[in-house]
């Protein structure tokens, strides 16, 4: 611990110095913040492998984590702290409509936190990340092949089990209530943000330290605690009532021809279907791990948008609702059947288009529509799959 201690040091700003008397020579300039000398870095490596050897490699990554990493997480903690202490002092301040997202109400947004963590802990050139990349006993031959035989430690991973599994652990033991969809919408972007920092430090380690971070506990209990099936029930219970609202209003179904609906829509039931599809997708609901689940809601609104557009080409004629003579020039009414069929039929024709994979593939492809939508959150292995596949 000693040593990582003098190797922080070493990346650390010196302090002030002092003031030399006038005439006096300038003092000569301090050694500037960088990586340990090599001396060091030897030292570090040769106790490192000789605990590994007896079967301490536990104590040494819990060392590394002591030296480089808790100071990081406190520092984020405060700063979330600060951060939800500010939201809340917005939310009540008078005329404000902030803490949609329920920060406010007490809900905590890690945004603040895992910013702090991965600027200190993730970015180019970080202490331990640039410590753990010379101790990591890799395959690759290189033109340094000696120099790293002499650096490497077998079996160390810093990044998984100094870095990644610290930082997991801190957010359960600190924030143990942020796994609850009290509030749909921080649940969302909390989970978004815990899930983008475990693919970035991922992305930094080895194939054999990221599969076996991959199969750990502490990354499957850490995924497991998020309650994301109550989340999609939550939200598959709004979305199911927008859409149904409407059901009670079969006369006023269409909206005005100078205010058309997403997609030129004309029926109101068709705008709002069109309004949920995109949120359904929209980083304010999506979840990675819940894209089954999204297809079905998406399905599931679709059928529902079809029961309502039957039951309005199904209903009865109202009085005054046919050919107005006395209009100039005659025309049909506008709750007269045909009028109402053909919107009927040109909003049904816009959501099967809205359902073409063709159209949704194609590079110079208009709008979202959903099979563009469904396929642009396509997991990485079903979307290597689905393009080489004909449509």
């Amino acid at each position: 611990a000693t040593l990582l201690a003098a190797a922080k040091q070493g990346w650390e700003p010196s302090g002030t110095t002092e003031p030399t008397p006038s005439g006096s020579p300038a003092a000569p300039p301090g050694p500037q913040p960088g990586p340990p000398p090599r001396a060091d870095l030897l030292a570090i490596a040769h106790l490192s492998r000789a605990l590994v050897t007896v079967g301490r490699q536990a104590m040494v990554e819990a060392a590394f984590s002591d030296v480089f990493v808790k100071g990081a997480l406190d520092a984020a903690t405060a700063a979330c702290s600060a951060a939800a202490e500010d939201a809340r002092r917005r939310t009540l301040a008078p005329g404000d409509a902030g803490g949609a997202l329920g920060v406010g109400a007490g809900a905590v947004d890690l945004g603040s936190f895992f910013s702090v963590v991965e600027a200190a802990l993730l970015a180019e050139g970080a202490p331990l990340l640039w410590l753990a990349r010379r101790l990591h006993a890799g395959d690759d031959e290189g033109a340094e092949d000696a120099e790293s035989a002499m650096l490497a430690v077998p079996s160390l991973c810093l990044v998984s089990n100094a870095i990644a599994k610290p930082v997991l652990q801190h957010v359960q033991q600190v924030w143990p209530n942020i796994f609850m969809p009290a509030f749909p919408d921080i649940f969302a972007v909390n989970y978004s943000h815990a899930m983008r920092f475990v693919a970035a430090i991922e992305g930094l380690m080895s194939p054999t330290e990221r599969q076996a971070f991959s199969q750990c506990f502490a990354l499957s209990d850490f995924r497991r605690r998020w309650k994301t099936q109550v989340y999609f029930s939550l939200r598959q219970k709004e979305a199911v009532q927008r859409l149904q609202s409407l059901a009670g209003k079969p006369g006023s179904a269409w909206l005005a021809a100078a205010s058309p609906g997403p997609h030129g829509c004309k029926l109101e039931a068709t705008a709002e279907l069109m309004r949920i599809l995109d949120t359904i997708w929209s980083d304010r609901w999506y979840l990675d791990c819940l894209y089954p689940k999204m297809v079905q809601l998406s399905l599931e609104m679709l059928s529902r948008y079809a029961r309502l557009i039957c039951g309005l080409a199904e209903t009865a004629d109202t009085p005054g609702a046919g050919w107005d003579a006395g209009a100039a020039p005659p025309a049909w009414a506008e709750s007269s059947p045909p009028l109402r069929l053909a919107r009927v039929a040109g909003d049904v024709l816009k959501v099967v288009a809205s359902l073409d994979c063709a159209a949704a593939l194609a590079d110079d492809a208009a709008g979202a529509g959903l099979a563009r939508l469904l396929l642009q959150r396509l997991p990485p292995a079903s979307a290597k799959a689905a393009a080489g596949a004909s449509p």
